[in-house]
Formats: C-alpha cells, structure tokens, sequence
C-alpha cells in the first residue's frame, strides 16, 4: 500500500491476482457495456494545476517524456518519491531557462514524484515541477480558466510541447 494524501493505493500480489480481477472486471463490464460511453476526457483529467505544477493527462505524459529523453530519471530506491535530474536534464532546463541550482536550495523538495489521481501514474512536482509549469505559462501553450484548476492547451502549446519535449498532445 502505497499512502498519498487521504488516499491510498494498492498493488497486487502477482500476475494471478492481477488476471483474476481483470475477469472480474470483464464480468462487471458487461452490464455497463450497453450504456452510452464517452470517450472524451474531462477537461480536468486533460490538463489542470495540481497546487503550482502541472497535472492530469500532459503533466503525466511530459513526466514521461522527461524520463524517456533522459532528462529525469525514476528513483531506484522503492521508498524515495523523488525524481533524478541527470546531467543531460540540466542541461535541457538550463536552455529553458531554468536555473536549477537555485532551485535545488530551495526549501522544498527539488523533483517530487507525485501520483496523479486521475491518470494513477506520476507527474513532476516540487521546486522543478513549479518551474516547469511557470515556464509553459509564460509560453503561452497552457492558458488558465478562471476560478477551476483546469487548464486550456493552445495551439502554441500544442507545437511547443512537441518540439521541446516531445510530446504530442
């Protein structure tokens, strides 16, 4: 069991486990297959400030896509919530325009990993996460909505997040 905030999230066992809920599931679904399903996500579950980083579907995938390039890694150590930044992450952020020194002596913690309730996967949180999401604010490829936590995608952002971090969007 894994404890973020008032929830909690747990694992299974094994492969066995796994395949005797996912025939569960399959049984269950049957009954909801006839109603109507809409595919689209819920703006908040796309793109939404999660405190002052990014959150829901992008901040998962640009999470992801910071790991894949090489810019962040996983924490190997099963009980560390953070992420590594390496050196070639350093120097990504650098020519963003993010100073990273500074903001590893920051008081908080540097590359939080933190778990995303809708996607149930990490997006980047602390003082880097904060500074990221800073960033594609003042980029204008995420526009705020006023009094929610939702945030809007525009077409600048959609290219920006492709070129520069390689996520399409």
């Amino acid at each position: 069991m894994e404890k973020h905030g008032r929830h909690r999230y747990y694992r299974l066992a094994n492969a066995e486990v796994a395949q005797t809920v996912e025939s569960l599931m399959a049984i269950s679904n049957k009954a909801a297959a006839d109603e109507p399903q809409d595919d689209a996500l819920e703006p908040i579950q796309y793109a939404r400030t999660c405190y002052d980083h990014l959150a829901g579907k992008v901040g998962v995938l640009l999470a992801d896509s910071l790991v894949k390039q090489g810019w962040l890694e996983l924490s190997s150590v099963s009980d560390d919530s953070n992420f590594t930044l390496t050196s070639q992450g350093e120097a990504g952020f650098h020519n963003l325009g993010i100073d990273t020194t500074t903001l590893r002596h920051s008081r908080r913690q540097f590359a939080r990993q933190c778990l995303d309730w809708t996607e149930r996967r990490y997006h980047l949180a602390g003082a880097l996460g904060a500074a990221l999401t800073a960033y594609v604010f003042e980029q204008k490829w995420l526009l705020t909505c006023p009094n929610s936590r939702v945030v809007h995608l525009t077409n600048e952002g959609r290219k920006g997040f492709q070129d520069v971090f390689s996520v399409a969007l």
